[in-house]
């Protein structure tokens, strides 16, 4: 009898020890089944590698996207939340949370159709809107009159600010539980002092949105409709996702864990009844 238990606790060593390496195993084996862009994201990846792996992998994400923004975006009061939507889905895609994530946008969109985010929307698409018109309005009318170089100039570094706070904006409103006021108050100190994030967002925002609205909106309105808007915010959010990974201060769980609730079976009393036979009988003397 004595044999039996020896045996048994031995192979309850070899079991403990062997899981630790099949699982390490296993999970090696299904992180290299991924392509390049099918693969499982990381957040400890570059911004530049996880956006090309969404923008490829999760093409279809990117033009419903645009198309649900477009859709919601009709009452203009709801371009914020449909921002905040797309932001927050992507940020999902990160921390490679992919289920129904169609359905999780219009939620979204709902839980946060609050005054704050409304009026930054409608603020945004009034200035960029504005901003835009005055680009065009001084480059037509430059070679007329000289001195409107100065606020051609104005304007398009006006622009590209207005588009690095509000990607701040909305990047640290879905990872940040903070407050609006001091979400808004970073968003401007970070706007005006990231360089590196301020480089990225000119070329993002410029190769998917001020290329094909300046020179080819005539030709690009169907790109408009399917990609435009979604690879934007992308790229913008990407351009600034360092950046507040680095000051991040309090990342709210994306989605509430299920509790776990544990599976006790048989086998589980047998092993502890076995450990507890198997203890030395002089220590269980010497406890009583």
């Amino acid at each position: 009898m004595q044999d039996l238990f020896d045996r048994r606790r031995e192979e309850i060593k070899e079991e403990k020890k062997a899981k630790p390496v099949k699982e390490k195993t296993e999970k090696k084996e299904k992180k290299e089944r991924k392509g390049f862009f099918l693969r499982n994201l990381s957040k400890s990846d570059s911004p530049f590698r996880n956006f090309i792996s969404i923008l490829i992998g999760y093409i279809d994400t990117v033009v419903l996207y645009n198309i649900f923004f477009i859709v919601t975006s009709i009452g203009i009061v709801t371009i914020g939340p449909a921002i905040y939507a797309i932001y927050k889905g992507y940020n999902r895609i990160i921390a490679n949370q992919t289920d129904h994530r169609y359905r999780r946008f219009f939620k979204d969109v709902k839980e946060n159709f609050n005054l704050e985010i409304c009026l930054m929307g409608f603020i945004l698409a009034l200035l960029v809107g504005g901003i835009i018109y005055m680009f065009i309005f001084f480059f037509l009318n430059t070679g007329k009159n000289q001195w409107m170089i100065v606020p051609w100039v104005a304007a398009n570094f006006l622009l590209l600010y207005v588009v690095t706070f509000f990607s701040f904006y909305f990047q640290m409103k879905v990872k940040m539980d903070l407050p609006g006021k001091v979400i808004i108050n970073n968003a401007f100190r970070l706007a005006a002092g990231s360089i590196r994030s301020i480089i990225f967002v000119l070329f993002s925002f410029a190769i998917f949105f001020l290329v094909p609205l300046i020179f080819l909106i005539f030709y690009t309105i169907p790109l408009f409709i399917l990609f435009c808007f979604s690879a934007t915010f992308l790229s913008c959010m990407m351009s600034t996702y360092s950046t507040v990974e680095k000051y991040l201060i309090y990342t709210p769980e994306i989605e509430e864990k299920e509790e776990e609730i544990p599976d006790l079976k048989i086998k589980d009393i047998d092993e502890n009844f076995l450990k507890d036979d198997c203890s030395d009988p002089k220590e269980n003397r010497d406890n009583n």
